[in-house]
Protein backbone atom coordinates (compact mmCIF):
# COMPACT_ATOMS: atom_id res chain seq x y z
CA UNK A 1 0.00 0.00 0.00
CA UNK A 2 1.20 3.39 -0.70
CA UNK A 3 1.90 6.04 1.91
CA UNK A 4 -1.07 7.86 1.36
CA UNK A 5 -3.27 4.95 2.32
CA UNK A 6 -1.38 4.10 5.43
CA UNK A 7 -1.39 7.90 6.64
CA UNK A 8 -5.63 7.55 5.51
CA UNK A 9 -5.40 4.37 8.04
CA UNK A 10 -3.65 6.72 10.91
CA UNK A 11 -6.22 9.30 10.29
CA UNK A 12 -9.15 6.58 10.55
CA UNK A 13 -7.25 5.19 14.28
CA UNK A 14 -7.13 1.70 12.14
CA UNK A 15 -4.87 -0.50 13.86
CA UNK A 16 -4.37 -1.67 10.22
CA UNK A 17 -1.78 1.72 9.75
CA UNK A 18 0.65 -0.38 12.30
CA UNK A 19 0.65 -2.98 10.61
CA UNK A 20 1.39 -1.63 7.66
CA UNK A 21 3.78 0.80 8.89
CA UNK A 22 5.73 -2.30 10.34
CA UNK A 23 5.50 -4.76 7.40
CA UNK A 24 6.33 -1.85 5.00
CA UNK A 25 9.46 0.33 7.17
CA UNK A 26 10.79 -2.52 9.69
CA UNK A 27 13.83 -2.96 7.92
CA UNK A 28 14.64 0.87 7.39
CA UNK A 29 13.92 1.98 11.18
CA UNK A 30 15.74 -0.89 12.71
CA UNK A 31 18.76 -0.38 10.27
CA UNK A 32 18.85 3.41 11.26
CA UNK A 33 18.64 2.03 14.98
CA UNK A 34 21.40 -0.18 14.26
CA UNK A 35 23.91 2.60 12.93
CA UNK A 36 23.40 4.05 15.44
CA UNK A 37 23.59 1.90 18.31
CA UNK A 38 25.26 -1.30 17.25
CA UNK A 39 23.16 -3.60 18.95
CA UNK A 40 20.43 -5.88 17.35
CA UNK A 41 18.41 -6.04 21.20
CA UNK A 42 18.64 -2.03 21.73
CA UNK A 43 17.46 -1.51 17.85
CA UNK A 44 14.63 -3.72 17.92
CA UNK A 45 13.27 -1.39 20.58
CA UNK A 46 13.67 0.83 18.61
CA UNK A 47 11.36 -0.10 16.16
CA UNK A 48 8.91 -0.79 18.68
CA UNK A 49 9.22 2.63 20.15
CA UNK A 50 9.21 4.20 16.90
CA UNK A 51 5.97 2.47 15.66
CA UNK A 52 4.43 3.53 19.22
CA UNK A 53 5.06 6.99 18.06
CA UNK A 54 3.91 7.20 14.72
CA UNK A 55 0.71 5.78 16.54
CA UNK A 56 0.53 8.12 19.01
CA UNK A 57 1.74 11.16 16.55
CA UNK A 58 -0.09 10.24 12.97
CA UNK A 59 -2.38 11.97 12.06
CA UNK A 60 -1.71 15.07 13.96
CA UNK A 61 1.26 15.33 12.87
CA UNK A 62 1.37 16.73 8.80
CA UNK A 63 3.61 14.98 6.58
CA UNK A 64 3.30 14.04 3.00
CA UNK A 65 6.86 11.63 3.37
CA UNK A 66 6.03 9.10 5.55
CA UNK A 67 9.28 7.05 5.27
CA UNK A 68 11.18 10.28 6.07
CA UNK A 69 9.46 10.41 9.19
CA UNK A 70 9.53 7.41 10.74
CA UNK A 71 13.58 7.74 9.77
CA UNK A 72 13.76 10.85 11.61
CA UNK A 73 11.97 9.08 14.50
CA UNK A 74 14.24 6.02 14.46
CA UNK A 75 17.43 8.24 15.01
CA UNK A 76 15.72 10.61 17.27
CA UNK A 77 14.84 7.02 19.57
CA UNK A 78 17.96 5.66 18.99
CA UNK A 79 19.92 8.71 19.81
CA UNK A 80 18.05 8.88 23.37
CA UNK A 81 19.01 5.45 23.89
CA UNK A 82 22.37 6.12 23.17
CA UNK A 83 22.26 8.36 25.76
CA UNK A 84 20.82 6.53 28.39
CA UNK A 85 23.23 4.18 28.27
CA UNK A 86 26.92 4.32 28.16
CA UNK A 87 28.71 4.87 25.34
CA UNK A 88 31.76 3.57 26.01
CA UNK A 89 30.00 0.60 28.19
CA UNK A 90 28.53 -0.76 25.29
CA UNK A 91 30.86 -0.23 22.83
CA UNK A 92 28.90 2.22 20.25
CA UNK A 93 32.53 4.48 19.94
CA UNK A 94 31.17 5.42 16.22
CA UNK A 95 28.73 7.43 17.00
CA UNK A 96 30.67 8.95 19.76
CA UNK A 97 32.71 9.59 17.08
CA UNK A 98 30.45 10.96 15.00
CA UNK A 99 29.77 13.29 17.18
CA UNK A 100 33.20 14.67 18.23
CA UNK A 101 33.35 15.08 14.26
CA UNK A 102 30.56 17.83 14.31
CA UNK A 103 31.77 19.51 17.69
CA UNK A 104 34.31 21.28 16.16
CA UNK A 105 31.72 23.06 13.75
CA UNK A 106 28.68 23.14 15.29
CA UNK A 107 28.85 26.18 17.98
CA UNK A 108 27.69 25.24 21.32
CA UNK A 109 24.23 27.78 22.53
CA UNK A 110 25.39 30.18 25.49
CA UNK A 111 23.32 31.42 27.97
CA UNK A 112 19.41 32.35 27.57
CA UNK A 113 19.79 32.63 23.85
CA UNK A 114 20.30 28.61 23.49
CA UNK A 115 16.98 28.32 22.11
CA UNK A 116 17.27 30.97 19.72
CA UNK A 117 20.73 29.75 18.51
CA UNK A 118 19.60 26.31 18.45
CA UNK A 119 16.62 27.41 15.83
CA UNK A 120 18.92 29.62 13.76
CA UNK A 121 21.32 26.62 13.52
CA UNK A 122 18.99 24.02 12.55
CA UNK A 123 17.61 26.90 10.05
CA UNK A 124 21.59 27.01 8.65
CA UNK A 125 21.95 23.54 9.01
CA UNK A 126 18.84 22.75 6.91
CA UNK A 127 19.96 25.52 3.54
CA UNK A 128 23.03 23.90 4.12
CA UNK A 129 22.66 20.06 3.34
CA UNK A 130 19.71 21.85 0.82
CA UNK A 131 22.74 23.76 -1.27
CA UNK A 132 25.41 20.50 -1.00
CA UNK A 133 25.10 18.50 -4.65
CA UNK A 134 24.49 14.82 -5.62
CA UNK A 135 27.09 12.54 -3.94
CA UNK A 136 28.26 15.37 -1.38
CA UNK A 137 24.86 15.47 0.08
CA UNK A 138 24.75 11.45 0.42
CA UNK A 139 28.49 11.62 2.01
CA UNK A 140 27.15 13.96 4.41
CA UNK A 141 24.13 12.31 4.99
CA UNK A 142 25.17 9.07 5.09
CA UNK A 143 27.63 9.75 8.04
CA UNK A 144 26.06 12.34 10.05
CA UNK A 145 22.11 11.50 10.36
CA UNK A 146 21.97 7.63 9.42
CA UNK A 147 25.29 7.23 11.56
CA UNK A 148 27.36 4.99 8.47
CA UNK A 149 31.06 4.54 9.24
CA UNK A 150 33.52 5.53 6.43
CA UNK A 151 33.93 2.16 5.27
CA UNK A 152 30.57 1.63 4.96
CA UNK A 153 29.90 5.08 2.87
CA UNK A 154 33.08 4.15 0.80
CA UNK A 155 31.95 0.97 0.10
CA UNK A 156 28.88 2.14 -0.94
CA UNK A 157 29.73 5.06 -3.12
CA UNK A 158 32.61 2.67 -4.56
CA UNK A 159 35.63 5.13 -3.59
CA UNK A 160 38.65 4.74 -0.98
CA UNK A 161 37.93 5.53 2.39
CA UNK A 162 40.50 7.70 2.28
CA UNK A 163 38.58 10.08 -0.59
CA UNK A 164 35.44 9.41 1.89
CA UNK A 165 37.50 11.36 5.10
CA UNK A 166 38.41 13.85 3.10
CA UNK A 167 35.00 14.81 1.10
CA UNK A 168 33.80 14.39 4.69
CA UNK A 169 36.52 17.19 6.07
CA UNK A 170 35.68 19.63 3.48
CA UNK A 171 32.11 19.73 3.96
CA UNK A 172 32.43 20.07 7.27
CA UNK A 173 35.03 23.21 6.84
CA UNK A 174 32.61 24.64 4.50
CA UNK A 175 29.85 24.20 7.01
CA UNK A 176 32.13 26.07 9.45
CA UNK A 177 32.83 28.67 7.18
CA UNK A 178 29.12 29.07 6.69
CA UNK A 179 28.78 29.15 10.35
CA UNK A 180 31.27 31.52 11.26
CA UNK A 181 29.78 33.68 8.27
CA UNK A 182 26.71 33.47 10.07
CA UNK A 183 28.23 35.02 13.35
CA UNK A 184 28.15 31.90 15.22
CA UNK A 185 31.30 31.24 17.70
CA UNK A 186 32.33 27.94 16.98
Amino acid sequence: MKDEGILQLYTERSERALELTEEKYRGLIFSVAFRILRDAHDSEECVNDVLLKAWEALPRTETKNLGAYLTKLARNAAIDRLKYRSAEKRGAGETALIFDELEECIPSPQGGEEFADELSVRELLTGFISGLHGEERGIFLDRYFFAMTVPEIAKKHSVSEGKIAMRLLRTRKKLQKLLRKEGFRI
